[in-house]
C-alpha cells in the first residue's frame, strides 16, 4: 500500500537474482533519505568516507554552506588528510569555518560519539540514536508534507530492515548490516534487457 513496503519484496528478489523495476518510485535503496541514513551509518563505520561526510554534514540544514565545506576540504587537500581529521581540529575549523565553526565542531563532536560505540552497540541501537542526535526525524516532522511523511515512512523501514537483519544474523554488527544494504542497492550485474518483476503501490496500479 506504501512505497516504504517495497523493501522486503526487494531485498528478497535480489537475493534470488530476479530483475525488477519499481513503477511510478524509485527503488528503496535509491531514495534520498535512504542514503542520507546510510550516509551516516557509513561515515560511523568509516570516519575517512569524505563522500559520505560531504553529503550529510549539512543534511539537515545546520548553516554549514558549500563554501565552507570547500574551505575545509580544500584544507585537508592540502594536509594530505582525510576531511574527517580537519573536522575534528578545533583551530582549524574555526580559522576556516567563520560562523559555522560552531556548527562543524558540533558535527563532528556527534559523530566522533557514535563512532567510539559502533564496535559495542547493536545497529539498530546507532541507527536510532544518529536520527534522534542529527535532528533529521525531527525535521521531516516539522516539514509536515505528505512527502516527509513518506520520507518517514521510508526511514522508519530501513530501521525495521536493521532489525531483521539482526534477527536473522546473530553475530551481526554494523559494518556487516552496511555491507548487506550495499548487496541489495547493487542491481549492476542484473541484465538491463530481461524481463522484470513489476512492483508497485495499489494506487499506482490503478
Amino acid at each position: 500500500r506504501t512505497n516504504a513496503q517495497s523493501r522486503s519484496f526487494e531485498e528478497t528478489l535480489v537475493r534470488y537474482d530476479v530483475p525488477y523495476n519499481i513503477v511510478g518510485g524509485l527503488r528503496f535503496y535509491d531514495r534520498k533519505e535512504i542514503k542520507d541514513v546510510l550516509c551516516y551509518l557509513r561515515a560511523i563505520a568509516n570516519p575517512a568516507d569524505t563522500v559520505s561526510l560531504k553529503r550529510i554534514i549539512n543534511t539537515p540544514r545546520r548553516g554549514i554552506g558549500k563554501a565552507t565545506l570547500d574551505r575545509l576540504e580544500q584544507a585537508a587537500q592540502q594536509l594530505n588528510m582525510p576531511l574527517w581529521e580537519i573536522l575534528q581540529e578545533e583551530t582549524s575549523v574555526k580559522t576556516l569555518a567563520g560562523r559555522s565553526a560552531k556548527a562543524v565542531l558540533g558535527f563532528a563532536e556527534m559523530m566522533h560519539t557514535w563512532q567510539q560505540q559502533a564496535e559495542t552497540l547493536k545497529a539498530s541501537d546507532i541507527v536510532q540514536g544518529i536520527l534522534d542526535d542529527s535532528g533529521y526525524v525531527d525535521d521531516l516532522k516539522a516539514q509536515g508534507t505528505d512527502e516527509a511523511d513518506d520520507r518517514l515512512g521510508n526511514v522508519q523501514e530501513l530501521y525495521n530492515a536493521v532489525l531483521q537483519f539482526e534477527e536473522e544474523n546473530e553475530e551481526s554488527n554494523l559494518m556487516m548490516f552496511l555491507a548487506s544494504a550495499s548487496l541489495a542497492s547493487d542491481l549492476d550485474n542484473m541484465d538491463e534487457n530481461a524481463n522484470k518483476v513489476s512492483l508497485m503501490t495499489l494506487h499506482s496500479s490503478k
